[in-house]
C-alpha cells in the first residue's frame, strides 16, 4: 500500500517486529545471565568500610541498570506488538478498499 509517497509492506513490518522481539528476548537473557554470574561471586568487595561503600554503590547501580535493561526489553516487545498491529491494520484497510473499489466498479459497469 502506498500512502503519502511511501510504501507500506506489512511483511516488512512483521519482520521488523520479529527482530525487535528477538532483541528484547536476547537483552533479557543476557542481563539475567550477567546477574546470575555476579550474584554467584557473592560480595567480592569485602566487608570492611571501603568494601561496604563499594557494595552499597554497586547495589544502587545494579538496581538502576536492572530497571533500565528490563524496561528496554519490555519496550522492545511492546514496540514489536505495535508494529504487528500496524501491519494487520494496513492489510485490513487495503482489503476493505479493494472490496469497496470492486463494488463501485461492478455498480458502474453492471
Amino acid at each position: 500500500m502506498t500512502t503519502n509517497g511511501y510504501t507500506i509492506q506489512p511483511q516488512t513490518l512483521r519482520t521488523a517486529a520479529s527482530g525487535l522481539t528477538d532483541a528484547g528476548d536476547r537483552l533479557s537473557q543476557e542481563w539475567s545471565s550477567l546477574l546470575s554470574t555476579v550474584q554467584g561471586m557473592g560480595a567480592p568487595w569485602g566487608g570492611d568500610d571501603i568494601g561496604m561503600l563499594i557494595g552499597t554503590s554497586y547495589t544502587a547501580i545494579q538496581e538502576q541498570a536492572n530497571e533500565s535493561f528490563t524496561g528496554a526489553a519490555e519496550d522492545m516487545t511492546a514496540f514489536a506488538e505495535k508494529l504487528t498491529a500496524v501491519a494487520d491494520n494496513y492489510e485490513k484497510a487495503e482489503q476493505q478498499m479493494v472490496g469497496e473499489v470492486t463494488s463501485v466498479s461492478a455498480a458502474l459497469n453492471g
